[in-house]
Order: C-alpha cells, then structure tokens, then sequence
C-alpha cells in the first residue's frame, strides 16, 4: 500500500495509519532526511527479525535507531562523554548518526551482541511526526536488499519490495541522496565508520577530532 503526504506538512491523521501499523509489529518505509528507511518497534523482536529477513542482512549488523527529539538519547545510550553533546548540538537534527554503549534493557535484535547502539535525529519532518506518533524511536535502516544502492525515492522502494511491506510512505525524492556518516563516540577520539552526507572535513573543520 501506498500512502502519499505532504512532505513539508506531514497530515497527522494519515501518519497515524502507518503508527498503528508499526504498533501492531508491521514494516514501513519511509523518508528520511538521507534515503527512504524500513521503520519497525525496535523493542518488537519479529518486526526487526522481518527486516532482516527481508534485506537478506546479517544478523550480526546492527540497525540505526532515529529519534525526533534530542532529550530522547538519555533513553537509550548508557553513559557517554560529556564532550558528545558539542556534537548534537552541531548537526542534530542532521545526517549524523553516533553509536554509543546502549542501555542494558535495550540489548536485542535491533542492537546486536556489540552492545552498541547507533542513533539519529533526522532532520525530516515526516520522519519526526511518525517516530512521536508511534510513541517510540524507530529503526532506520536503508529500504533496500542488502548489497544493494540505497532508495531515494518510493518508487525505488517498491521495485525492491513489490511485496513484504506493509506501507509505503510517499513523500517525494529524499532530500540530500546520501547516507549518514556514522561515527562510532564510545572511543576517544571517536572513530569514523561511514562518510556519508556530512564530510570528515566538515567535522574536523568544525574542531572535532577522529581516528
């Protein structure tokens, strides 16, 4: 199914259909501020399994988990150095994602046996109104069979899933086509994983410091 919004004014009452979906152990995908995601309940062990079945992914990768508000880290990042909010307060919302020690109750599928658990607060409306309309963080990990480019678009999306997804949120080309970088903040200094959207030299540029 495919369900078109209002990119720059997601409408609430569509939204909703795709959070009750998501409540009741469904697969959605929809934009973010890089590519088009799968958003499951991470807490929701059969959800997250589906994605990896559905991605034909490695068990042993974990997923990103996006948040829409700042305040929401404490709630799923054990402790961490003080020095990291310098940088959610420089590219969050943005396409930063920061992997952190998660906390012990949050060890699951979603996090995998590293212990870590990686987060973002996209800079997408529509992405923030469903994450606060499920009442919970969401995975996040590209829409799109392992291996294979990321979607920009749901029209990507749906030639990768003509079937397996419970919903297609439509809201047009991602903004900027590229992934997150990923930096990994349970080392100092922290460590680069995946340059993507915002550029090692943009952070050095910016005073942060990286293996």
């Amino acid at each position: 199914m495919l369900l078109k919004i209002n990119p720059q004014n997601p409408e609430p009452h569509l939204l909703t259909q795709a959070a009750q979906i998501i409540r009741h152990g469904g697969v959605v995908a929809f934009p973010t501020d890089t590519s088009y995601g799968l958003a499951v309940n991470p807490s929701d062990y059969q959800a997250v399994e589906k994605i990896y079945r559905l991605k034909g992914r490695d068990y042993d990768k974990p997923l990103i988990l996006l948040i829409s508000k700042t305040a929401q880290l404490g709630l799923l990042a054990a402790d961490y150095p003080s020095w990291v909010k310098d940088l959610t307060d420089k590219f969050w919302p943005g396409p930063l994602t920061l992997i952190f020690p998660a906390c012990e109750s949050l060890k699951n599928l979603a996090i995998g046996a590293s212990g870590k658990i990686a987060i973002r607060f996209p800079d997408n409306k529509t992405a923030c109104a469903l994450i606060d309309l499920a009442a919970t963080p969401l995975t996040a990990t590209s829409a799109n069979p392992s291996g294979y480019p990321s979607p920009f678009s749901a029209r990507e999306v749906a030639a990768y899933f003509p079937q397996g997804l419970d919903l297609i949120i439509d809201a047009g080309e991602s903004e900027r086509g590229l992934d997150s970088t990923i930096l990994d903040v349970t080392a100092h200094p922290f460590r680069l994983i995946r340059s993507g959207a915002i550029a090692p030299k943009v952070l050095q540029a910016a005073g942060f410091i990286f293996e």
